[in-house]
C-alpha cells in the first residue's frame, strides 16, 4: 500500500509540475496554436492533454476535425 501511495504522490507531483510549465506559455504561443485551421494530428492531441492537465472536461473536447479543439476561448486567467 505504501508503494502505491508514493507512486500516485509522484504522479500527482509530476501533474502540477506540467500544470506550472502550462501556464507559463504566453497567450501569443496560444493565439498561435489556435489559429491552425487544421492542426497536424500530434499538435491536436498534445493540446486535448493540455487542457485536459488545466481541468477541462474532456468531454468538451472536439474529436479531430476542423472545427476548434474546444468550443470556447480558453485563456489561463480563466484557471483558478
Amino acid at each position: 500500500m505504501y508503494e502505491r501511495t508514493e507512486e500516485l504522490l509522484k504522479k500527482l507531483e509530476d501533474l502540477i509540475r506540467m500544470r506550472s510549465e502550462i501556464e507559463k506559455m504566453k497567450q501569443s504561443t496560444i493565439a498561435e496554436i489556435k489559429s491552425f485551421s487544421d492542426p497536424p494530428k500530434e499538435v491536436h492531441d498534445v493540446m486535448s492533454a493540455v487542457f485536459i492537465l488545466l481541468g477541462e472536461n474532456p468531454a468538451k473536447l472536439k474529436v479531430r476535425s476542423r472545427e476548434p479543439i474546444i468550443e470556447h476561448n480558453f485563456t489561463f486567467s480563466e484557471m483558478g
